[in-house]
Parts: C-alpha cells; sequence; structure tokens
C-alpha cells in the first residue's frame, strides 16, 4: 500500500517495515508538541541536504554518482550515531546498511533508494538484423507473472513477418506489494499521526516498483511513502513541495515512536 504523491526524485522516498505480531490501531487527538517543535527546527537543514543530494547525477547504474550520494548518507547517519556496513551490489555499486539501536521492543526497517531515473534515447527509421524489446509489467499478486510469462509465450508464435523468429522471457525483479491486513492497521495508525496535525492521507495502489515491496514480498507489515510531497515523478516537470518537509518528518518520527513500544 502507497501514501499517495509521495515518491519523487526530489526526496528520498522511504518504506517501512515491521518485524511485528498483529497490532491495533489507535486513535490519536492532539500533535506531539516536542517532535513538532523538533521537526520544524530541523527543515532548514533538511532542505540544504535534499539540495545538496538532488545536485548529483546519480542514475541508475552510474557507480561514480550514486558513490557520491552514499558518501552524505554515511555521513548523515553516522552523525546520528549509526554503525556503518557497506554491502556490495552485482553493478558494482553498493548497498548501506545503517543500525540504530534504541530503547523499543520492535524491530523497524526503513528503506531508501539513492538512484534517480534517465529518460533513455531512442532512434527511429532504422531496420536491423536483430532488435529487442523491454517492457515493464506491473502485477497486484505474484501469481499473474505466472500468466503473464505463459501469455508472452503465446503470443509470440504468431509471427506477422515471415522468416522472423520471436523469444520472450521474463525477468521478475521487486515482487508485488499486495494490500494486507497488515499493512491496513499501519496505514490506519499513519492516518491517526497525520490526524494529528489537521491532515489526511490518501491511501492508493500505484502500481509503482518500491523498495518495500521487498520486505512486503516476505509478508512483513509495510507501509510505503514517508518521503516529501511532490508530483510529476520522473518528467522534467517534476517538483517537491516544501511545505511537506516539516508533516513528514513529524509522521516518520511519530510513527517511529508509536511502533517502537509494542
Amino acid at each position: 500500500m502507497m501514501m499517495t504523491a509521495l515518491r519523487s526524485r526530489l526526496a528520498v522516498s522511504l518504506g517501512l517495515s515491521l518485524a511485528l505480531g498483529a497490532f491495533a490501531p489507535v486513535a490519536f487527538a492532539q500533535p506531539h508538541q516536542q517532535v513538532l517543535s523538533d521537526a520544524e527546527q530541523y527543515k532548514g537543514e533538511a532542505l540544504k541536504l535534499l539540495e545538496r543530494l538532488v545536485n548529483i547525477d546519480s542514475g541508475s547504474g552510474y557507480v561514480s554518482g550514486l558513490a557520491q550520494v552514499g558518501d552524505i548518507a554515511i555521513d548523515e547517519l553516522q552523525t546520528l550515531g549509526a554503525t556503518i556496513e557497506k554491502v556490495p551490489d552485482s553493478d558494482g555499486a553498493q548497498h548501506i546498511l545503517a543500525t540504530l539501536k534504541g530503547t523499543g521492543k520492535a524491530k523497524i526497517l526503513l528503506m531508501a533508494h539513492m538512484d534517480t531515473v534517465i529518460k533513455a534515447g531512442d532512434r527511429t527509421n532504422v531496420i536491423p538484423d536483430q532488435a529487442s524489446a523491454k517492457a515493464d509489467v506491473r502485477a497486484a499478486v505474484p501469481e499473474e507473472f505466472d500468466r503473464i510469462e505463459k501469455d508472452l509465450a503465446r503470443v509470440s508464435q504468431d509471427k506477422l513477418i515471415a522468416d522472423t523468429e520471436v523469444t520472450t522471457s521474463l525477468k521478475r525483479g521487486l515482487p508485488p506489494m499486495p494490500q494486507t491486513a497488515e499493512s491496513d492497521r499501519l496505514m490506519a495508525m499513519a492516518q491517526g499521526i497525520y490526524g494529528e496535525l489537521g491532515r489526511k492521507l490518501t491511501e492508493e495502489g500505484s502500481g509503482g516498483a518500491a523498495d518495500a515491496s521487498l520486505s512486503a514480498g516476505v509478508g512483513t507489515p509495510t507501509l510505503d511513502g514517508f518521503g516529501i510531497v511532490g508530483g510529476n515523478i520522473h518528467t522534467p516537470e517534476e517538483y517537491a513541495e516544501v511545505e511537506s518537509v516539516v508533516p513528514r518528518i513529524y509522521l516518520l518520527s511519530r510513527m517511529i515512536m508509536e511502533l517502537a513500544g509494542r
């Protein structure tokens, strides 16, 4: 499940997953004044950090740019007292695993991606001796991928041009993130906390690919989309709403506080 209009190339987009059993939603009323005050105080610093990050070319697979973003992330996390582990990736980049130990009972995982999206080029009026095409397929449940794989093989047998051969394959990447009773309870909690600020979240299934799918795919209660609010993602008109920084910091902080005590 995803909260609307939250994923943006201009900001870190967070997924929150919980290694917890069942938990009941809680009704909230008044904002936590200390958390709200801290969020408001951090706003300027957060925007300066955001500016540094978006001015780095960190396209998917661009190892040099990703390393620069990673170095900044490590510095920020170490300042918070986190221990850092670097995990190599197959494309030459690396994942950064930061661990903070608190006094709460829960184990909470926050996920964010460091890469941005670059539009690919194309060529026209060319007749090649061979060609390939890639398509991005999204599914709500894992079983849909089985059906798609069979349908790809079936339709590829219908040759529209003589003496040609078409082969298909389906590479399964990020798993679907279906709506569950556990994610509904997380959403209800987030809605109650956001209501403390007189705000309301809109939940949606966007069909997008999220790092949070990895935790949801193994059955961990997961909620995606805690980053800064924005729109027109992956386009030249993409934007971030500066005034959403404080409410988002507040929301994520209060979620961690509530869940850590359960």
